[in-house]
């Protein structure tokens, strides 16, 4: 139906041929962007953008031990302070979200989870506790 409608149209108006033929303009304009080739273009860089050696020593900035606790603003605040400017705060976040650092950064412990111990008592005057209501008995519910 699409190509009756190309086809009649280089004779008469587009407008015109999808009238007579009872095609909507806006199918016949989306099934052209389906069928055409998009070519798939590379995503240029603005020329203000950091070179991967800028990016690699902000990060150095952000991991030092010096910043390590502390926010990427209150690391732009400083440095703006000191008179040295490496890059906006939000491209400090874009950075470390870049190498999934956006999170606590000092080295910390992880405690695992326990598994409380779990007492099981078969006979009388096996097992003694002060507080009995989490100690299982022989049966469920006891």
């Amino acid at each position: 139906m699409i190509t009756s409608v190309e086809h009649l149209a280089e004779s008469v108006s587009l407008w015109k041929a999808c009238q007579a033929l009872a095609v909507p303009r806006s199918g016949l304009y989306r099934q052209r962007r389906v069928t055409e080739p998009q070519g798939i273009a590379e995503p240029t860089l603005s020329p203000r953008a950091l070179q991967p050696t800028e990016k690699a020593e902000v990060r150095q900035v952000l991991n030092s031990a010096r910043f390590a606790d502390q926010a990427p603003r209150a690391v732009y605040a400083t440095l703006i302070d000191e008179g040295k400017y490496l890059c906006s705060w939000r491209t400090m976040y874009r950075i470390l979200d870049e190498n999934q650092e956006v999170r606590e950064r000092r080295n910390q412990l992880r405690h695992p989870h326990y598994t409380p111990p779990e007492l099981l008592a078969t006979q009388p005057n096996q097992l003694w506790s002060w507080d009995i209501t989490k100690l299982l008995g022989p049966t469920k519910w006891t």
